[in-house]
């Protein structure tokens, strides 16, 4: 793993961990499945950054794409998955709303 790499690696796992999950966990609904209380956060996440100016960032979008797929997979870790089983219920998941939501992680970091 190259400086780059691990440096992506290090700042998505701060990302999740620190934040997203910090936030997330209090959200996971026992009742629904891991992929619509995910989903619903998602949302709710996305929504609520939306009237947030900060658009500046200190990665270049190569970094910040290896940023986003780096957090995707420790998300899978942490929600206990195995890739399969994400893959499958990926298409329930707002992948996009994803995406901006670490975007808007990378401005504030």
């Amino acid at each position: 793993m190259g400086f780059i790499d691990k440096m992506c690696y290090e700042v998505a796992s701060s990302m999740i961990t620190n934040v997203f999950w910090v936030k997330y966990e209090p959200n996971i609904n026992k009742y629904n499945t891991w992929y619509s209380s995910l989903n619903r956060f998602i949302i709710m996440e996305w929504e609520s950054i939306q009237g947030s100016t900060e658009r500046q960032t200190q990665f270049t979008r190569d970094e910040e794409n290896m940023i986003i797929n780096d957090a995707i997979d420790i998300l899978i870790v942490k929600l206990k998955l195995d890739k399969e089983t994400f893959k499958t219920y990926k298409k329930c998941i707002d992948c996009a709303k994803f995406n901006d939501i670490i975007r808007h992680y990378c401005c504030n970091m």
